[in-house]
């Protein structure tokens, strides 16, 4: 499957090392991926990487979502990518 947009969803209050990650993650594909569209999004309150997959999913077409959290925030986004149809349903990685 080919894609046309990153989607990094990470939890800052996670461990310490999630802002970083995911920033060095953002700046990575934009930089070796410069035709792909990337954004890196904080979670803000619970349930919200639920909402920003699903969002992500009905919005976007052929769309890489990355999680950086622990296991609730994984587990909060594939409940998001579950609400959305499976032919649009975005490719998840932790």
């Amino acid at each position: 499957m080919k894609f046309n947009f990153v989607s990094i969803i990470y939890n800052p209050k996670s461990s310490g090392r999630t802002d970083r990650l995911a920033h060095q993650l953002y700046t990575d594909l934009q930089e070796k991926l410069p035709h792909i569209g990337v954004e890196a999004v904080p979670t803000k309150y619970a349930g919200h990487a639920t909402d920003l997959v699903e969002i992500t999913g009905r919005t976007r077409q052929n769309v890489v979502v990355v999680v950086i959290g622990g296991d609730g925030t994984y587990n909060e986004a594939v409940n998001g990518a579950m609400k959305v149809p499976a032919k649009n349903r975005p490719i998840m990685f932790p």
